[in-house]
């Protein structure tokens, strides 16, 4: 089912079920219903919450597009789990085992999510402070230009000369006054070009190819056309517009960059001891000759199926060759 087709369904059995949502207590609201197949506001909270970032779930609820189309995502999920019990499906022994390795996956990050909130919380600015502080060369911006270009490539029916060419004729328009934009829609190869018109934005100089960036930098005037560029994308044709000098970014520029990343780094850390601590339990046994034997059956395999695999070749060189003696 395509999401249009979801967020429309959610949408028509919202409204069908408006008066049995407003009778309702709140968090069981009754959003979609399908016979025995429900879902309730507190299903929706709880699918938010599983899904979503506290960071970004204020985003979701503020649309009415991704509200519905998630409410949609859950009915399908129970309806068709339903359609799945009823065929018999969650009788199959693998199905069984992906259920409770689901469920033991859940139970692990949910404990992991206590040892991170059992861990407390650093003092982030702080340690935010120290990092601007030991590496400011880290946090500074090189200097960049802005820049526009049309990208002219070889293809199947252009060869490299003739693109060569074309580019070059290009960039006469160019000089000539006809509006770069233009030239872009009509004759730019670069598959962005139809949504920024060949706009690259700003850009420091190891962003772009040598060749590329070169020339790029060596303008100064806004509108400037560069001579033609050949990189290994093709030939390109640029403009020049602006550029921004080097500098150094304020702490308050980075900051929140930088707390997101040390969260981040420390909420993995306080999950990978948590982790490293099960595997390092001692009283584990492992039954290396059972393990080992994994491996010896799939070399075996391997080792038959790549036997299998030459012996085809074989056959077909074979025939081929005994085609070729019966046309001689």
């Amino acid at each position: 089912m395509t999401q249009r087709a979801i967020s429309f369904l959610a949408s028509v059995l919202l409204l069908a079920c408006a008066s049995v949502a407003r009778a309702a207590p709140e968090d069981d609201a009754v959003l979609i219903r399908r016979g025995d197949i429900a879902v309730t506001r507190a299903d929706f909270m709880r699918m938010l919450e599983s899904s979503t970032p506290q960071a970004g779930r204020a985003t979701v609820l503020a649309d009415d597009r991704k509200v519905r189309a998630m409410i949609g995502d859950l009915y399908v999920i129970r309806e068709l789990a339903a359609e799945a019990r009823q065929a018999g499906l969650g009788d199959d022994e693998l199905v069984k085992f992906k259920l409770a390795v689901q469920q033991d996956r859940t139970l692990m990050d949910a404990l992991l999510d206590k040892a991170v909130a059992a861990a407390g919380t650093p003092d982030f600015d702080k340690i935010a402070r120290e990092r601007y502080t030991a590496n400011p060369q880290r946090f500074r911006v090189g200097e960049r230009v802005r820049a526009s270009h049309i990208l002219i490539a070889a293809k199947m029916d252009r060869s490299k000369e003739q693109a060569k060419v074309l580019a070059e004729d290009v960039r006469k328009q160019a000089l000539e006054g006809k509006p770069f934009a233009d030239l872009v829609l009509q004759y730019s190869d670069d598959q962005s070009a139809k949504t920024n018109n060949g706009d690259l934005g700003f850009f420091e100089h190891d962003r772009m190819v040598k060749p590329f960036a070169d020339a790029a930098f060596a303008m100064n005037k806004p509108g400037e056309i560069s001579p033609v560029v050949e990189t290994q994308f093709g030939y390109h044709v640029i403009r020049y517009a602006e550029r921004k000098p080097a500098r150094q970014l304020s702490f308050d520029e980075v900051k929140g960059g930088i707390i997101e990343r040390e969260r981040q780094s420390y909420e993995a850390r306080v999950r990978t001891e948590k982790i490293e601590e099960a595997r390092s339990l001692k009283d584990i046994e492992v039954n290396q000759e059972a393990v080992a034997a994994i491996s010896a059956e799939g070399k075996k395999a391997a080792a038959a199926a790549q036997a299998a695999a030459q012996a085809k070749v074989q056959e077909k060189k074979a025939a081929a060759a005994a085609q070729l003696e019966q046309s001689q």
